[in-house]
């Protein structure tokens, strides 16, 4: 698949970041750089066809002008792709249009859900090129190859999955991409574009996904935008391979499967547990996942905890039934309290996902939520803030009670009541200075007693001592 000009290609990467403190409050100055897990599988594919790839973050370097006239004239890249979620927007547009400053040759390509839902808006800014919809691996290649063989305008219609202005500067949309049933097709992730340095890395290197897709319609949710609605898997054989990458080669003593759903498929769940048993990683690893309280068993839970699993996040989000059948959770809050109490049985932890702040939700419901969560034998709880993504049904709802669009999307964030910003959202008849109060007093609240104050610690305390903890796996 490599044309012969793939050694001339080379494509700059970027994640634009927001100002952790403004965003999270004091809580901010502790939360570590999260890997950004589509740059990496998106320069995999990229290296595998023959690519020259550089990922820069800005959680690690900020992108003021001069760096990025450093990066682009040392790296010179004739591509520039962006992964854009919608709270970065505003920021992601502030970079596209420094880098047409530079060089206005250089072909600005927005990816990830903000694009994909609002591409209209991404493109008429002027500074952004084309708009990438769904799943990003073969439609930047796409574009990166005719790019650089000078053949893109006259093959823009026929490339699936992207959003381009035409010659009279309308809005173009191609049919969507399908979606690749077999991930195993793509490369194994580039953890190589991230850890410069494996004695000192940037990140904490223990990420793993090996699905895409969610088989449930959560009012909610923005993530189906960019991985379906289907179920899609990597084989065990191959999620075996680069847990062996992150062990072997990065010694990594802990992971987190980012994977919605650790659990859908529970047959394969244990097959991958077994592989783990296999090679022994059991003994060397600590291991965190998600899963859903209506699928979870006692068995399945027992052979997680015997490879080396120690934690399993639930998203309860309230603990009103009413309120799960309102956002169609198609769930039971017994569900999930019963996967609660099976994890405290297997001797696992668990951690619980609120939402505060859903359609109807009543004041009495929300506070009822935060009473029972307590009352849980949780041993970490994340307490959020209803936020109508675009393209999610909530953001349908949201219109129809008269919710306006703000101009700068930097709001738009489920834990924007612990930094300096008000919500966007709030039910009628509640207000979102209210459930700001509301979010920060549940979060802090929860943690306000020595059991669980003891178990933060210790799961996230670092080796010196004397450094504050870092608690990237409470909020993430």
């Amino acid at each position: 698949m490599t044309t012969p000009q793939a050694e001339k290609m080379s494509v700059l990467l970027i994640h634009p970041s927001f100002d952790l403190e403004e965003q999270y409050g004091d809580l901010g100055k502790i939360i570590e750089p999260m890997l950004p897990l589509s740059l990496g599988s998106l320069g995999a594919y990229l290296e595998a066809q023959g690519v020259s790839v550089k990922v820069v973050d800005e959680q690690i370097e900020y992108m003021h002008p001069g760096v990025l006239q450093r990066y682009i004239n040392e790296f010179d890249p004739g591509v520039v792709g962006m992964t854009v979620l919608t709270p970065i927007a505003n920021r992601a547009y502030t970079i596209a249009q420094e880098i047409k400053k530079i060089n206005r040759n250089i072909l600005n390509v927005f990816g990830n859900v903000h694009p994909t839902l609002m591409p209209d808006e991404v493109l008429k800014t002027g500074v952004v090129d084309i708009a990438v919809r769904g799943e990003g691996e073969y439609t930047l290649w796409d574009l990166v190859h005719h790019h650089y063989e000078g053949t893109l305008k006259e093959n823009l219609p026929n490339i699936q999955g992207i959003s381009y202005l035409n010659d009279e500067g309308n809005v173009k949309h191609n049919p969507n991409r399908p979606y690749v049933k077999n991930l195993d097709v793509f490369p194994p992730f580039a953890y190589h574009l991230l850890m410069e340095d494996s004695n000192n890395p940037l990140y904490n290197a223990g990420h793993i996904t090996t699905s895409r897709g969610c088989p449930w319609n959560c009012i909610f949710c923005s993530s189906r935008t960019i991985s379906g609605v289907g179920y899609r898997v990597n084989s065990p054989q191959r999620v075996i391979e680069e847990i062996t990458t992150l062990v072997e080669k990065y010694n990594i003593k802990a992971f987190v499967f980012d994977d919605d759903n650790f659990i859908v498929n529970k047959k394969r769940s244990a097959e991958i547990c077994d592989l783990i048993i296999q090679k022994g990683y059991h003994k060397r690893l600590k291991w965190h996942c998600q899963g859903r309280g209506d699928l979870v068993s006692e068995d399945i839970l027992r052979k997680m905890k015997e490879a080396g699993c120690v934690s399993v996040s639930f998203g309860i989000e309230t603990m009103s039934q009413r309120l799960l059948d309102t956002v169609n959770k198609s769930e039971k809050v017994e569900d999930n309290v019963k996967a609660v109490m099976l994890c405290k049985k297997v001797g696992l932890q668990s951690r619980g996902s609120f939402i505060l702040g859903l359609p109807t939700e009543s004041r009495e419901e929300c506070l009822m939520t935060i009473k029972l969560a307590k009352k849980l034998p949780l041993t970490y709880a994340k307490f959020s803030i209803a936020t109508p993504y675009p393209g999610t049904d909530l953001y349908q709802v949201a219109l129809k009670e008269g919710f306006k669009v703000p101009d700068d999307w930097i709001r738009f964030t489920t834990t924007v009541g612990l930094g300096k910003y008000e919500p966007v959202y709030a039910p009628k008849g509640r207000t979102t200075s209210e459930l700001k109060v509301l979010q920060r007093w549940a979060n802090l609240t929860f943690y306000l007693t020595p059991k669980r104050l003891i178990a933060m610690f210790e799961q996230n305390a670092p080796q010196n001592i004397t450094t504050l903890p870092k608690v990237t796996s409470i909020f993430k």
